[in-house]
């Protein structure tokens, strides 16, 4: 019998699209079992948490809005 695992969701919210590239990148090279979602803004980032949940966020301390 195989258990049920709840996929653990990640929101990364970071301005700068360089370092959401790298973030993309380096996630999916780790193999890790989780979906990111990524936020490019302040107000972006506040449009997924209204429809999604998630288990982390990670987040640029200085977001321009």
């Amino acid at each position: 019998m195989v258990a049920d695992v709840m996929e653990t969701r990640i929101l990364y919210i970071e301005e700068n699209q360089e370092e959401r590239l790298n973030f993309r990148r380096e996630t999916e090279k780790s193999g890790f079992p989780f979906k990111a979602d990524i936020a490019a803004s302040f107000g972006e980032a506040v449009s997924l948490l209204e429809g999604n949940k998630y288990h982390a966020v990670i987040s640029d301390y200085f977001l321009g809005d």
